[in-house]
């Protein structure tokens, strides 16, 4: 979509984007008996309203539908807070990451 805008610079953005995105949605990679500690849970509340952001500023950019899969795929928090609080991260390899 960003190509349309600039074909060149629209490409050069995607691979770019494509590359920092993990190949999972975070829902996969959180152990999920951690998505409910206390911690956690104020960690993901703090982040809300950056996260609320991103979404409203994809969706007037990629439309809606792209947005809310873009956001299934970034981390509910800063993957070092996550790590900061012991929560292990299921990466498949590195290049995951």
């Amino acid at each position: 979509m960003l190509e349309a805008l600039e074909p060149q610079m629209g490409a050069e953005v995607m691979a770019s984007f494509l590359q920092l995105l993990p190949r999972r949605p975070w829902r996969e990679v959180v152990p999920s008996e951690h998505w409910l500690r206390p911690e956690l849970l104020e960690l993901l509340a703090r982040s809300e309203p950056a996260r609320a952001l991103v979404h409203d500023a994809m969706g007037e950019l990629i439309g809606e539908e792209h947005a809310a899969t873009l956001m299934e795929y970034l981390a509910p928090a800063p993957w070092g807070a996550l790590d900061a609080l012991g929560v292990p991260i299921a990466w498949a390899s590195p290049a995951e990451r």
